[in-house]
């Protein structure tokens, strides 16, 4: 998804695209290498064994972040462009609760714990029509309208290059190279086509527009590499050598950038809001884009609780606002919990998460929102009350209780426990270390 949203704030006012903005602490990150794979025959005895802390980040007003996402109009990506951090958090907690302790397997039991997967695209868009004041003429909810209508539109949500950079990056260099044929006619029309591609990716840095940048540029681009291939008889070998570099400049970024394009249209999605559930989170359906799952893998089953649907298709979608970035919550798999305990045995860092609240002991499920009466409604809470498994991580156990210390402590985050040292009774001390495992 562009390198995007990232749930990791930067110390700077303005964050760096190349700095991956947009991104969430459990984003794969290619410079980085991918989390950590576990051996699948370990995995069963750190599932039971391993446990894990996490803590709920501070609250944010609602529209603090509305308005902060631009798009680089040479590169193409989404960056976060604020005097506020963006909360670094893990997860994302449907349920209102401030913390969560327990084992992994706790965490995969939890029917409201979820990844936060970013859409920069469509945020950008939606910050773009808060911008532009835009009223939504679509009929419906007028507290969700332009949410609705943001979801609507057609873009590309999966993290592709899809050609929507400039081909400014291309043609830019390739003047300079040009200039070593000492060819001035070509250096000239190399001179004007690099000014008119700036001029059009400036212009066209908008959400209606930014998608036709390619197609707009192409006869001139296709016009300057015919200039080119006239101007070839006249050349001498070692001019030659350097025009033939900028020919296959041409050429590469045309396969790269038009072709892909073109192969990446088929990805342009739109979503129908199906049910909106409390604290703007959303259950939609995706028009479009019907092979994503066969490319990108499934992404998992939301719980019939929370959504109030008997069945779960590969289209459906529960996508959220999370303080004006619109992002898809994704259940929890193994492998992610896997890789996040293997870098907290590498690396101990702070986890946390981000409580959207949308469901509590008060309305724990998706049905309590269509009850008429009060008797029904205490009727439900019971209901789930007693539907919940014994070692639930919604029984709230105390923290002394699950994972030692109080992890809300400062002292708890700011220093590790330290292991217990037993000597034998008459024995010169052996240093015998005793762990938790």
């Amino acid at each position: 998804m562009t390198r995007l949203l990232a749930a990791r704030g930067g110390s700077q006012d303005v964050a760096k695209p190349e700095a991956g903005p947009m991104r969430n602490n459990f984003t794969e990150d290619s410079a980085q290498g991918s989390r950590r794979v576990v051996h699948r025959r370990h995995s069963d005895g750190i599932m039971e064994m391993g446990r894990m802390s996490f803590s709920h980040v501070p609250k944010q007003d609602g529209n603090t972040y509305m308005g902060t996402t631009q798009r680089s109009c040479i590169t193409g990506e989404i960056f976060v462009a604020s005097r506020y951090n963006w909360p670094s958090f893990d997860l994302a907690d449907l349920f209102t609760r401030e913390h969560i302790h327990g084992y992994l397997r706790q965490f995969l039991e939890d029917n409201y714990l979820f990844f936060p997967v970013p859409m920069p695209y469509r945020t950008w868009i939606y910050h773009e029509a808060f911008l532009d004041n835009k009223v939504s003429s679509i009929n419906g909810n007028p507290e969700h309208a332009m949410v609705q209508d943001v979801l609507g539109t057609r873009c590309i949500d999966v993290d592709v290059a899809a050609g929507r950079w400039s081909p400014i990056m291309c043609y830019a260099p390739m003047v300079l190279i040009l200039c070593l044929t000492g060819d001035m006619v070509g250096v000239g029309v190399g001179i004007v086509l690099v000014l008119f591609l700036w001029f059009m990716s400036v212009n066209m840095n908008t959400p209606v527009l930014y998608c036709y940048l390619r197609i707009a540029t192409l006869p001139m681009r296709l016009a300057f590499g015919g200039i080119l291939g006239l101007q070839w008889a006249s050349y001498s070998a070692f001019a030659q050598f350097f025009a033939a570099m900028v020919l296959l400049g041409i050429l590469l970024d045309l396969i790269r950038g038009d072709l892909q394009e073109l192969l990446c249209f088929r990805m342009n999605c739109s979503y129908e809001i199906v049910k909106a559930l409390p604290e703007r989170v959303f259950i939609c359906r995706r028009h479009g884009a019907s092979h994503l799952e066969h490319r990108f893998g499934w992404r998992g089953r939301v719980a019939e609780s929370i959504t109030g649907l008997g069945a779960w298709n590969k289209d459906f979608y529960l996508i959220a606002d999370i303080n004006g970035m619109l992002a898809e919550l994704r259940p929890v798999r193994m492998e992610d919990m896997l890789g996040i305990h293997a870098e907290q045995c590498e690396q101990p860092r702070i986890l946390s998460f981000m409580g959207l609240k949308s469901f509590s002991f008060n309305c724990p499920t998706s049905g309590c929102l269509d009850v008429t009466t009060q008797a029904e409604l205490t009727e439900v809470c019971k209901k789930f009350k007693q539907s919940l498994p014994p070692d639930s991580l919604l029984h709230g156990e105390e923290p002394d209780r699950c994972m030692g210390p109080d992890s809300s402590t400062s002292d708890f985050w700011s220093e590790a426990a330290q292991p217990k040292v037993q000597s034998p009774i008459g024995a010169a001390p052996a240093m015998v270390i005793e762990t938790d495992f």
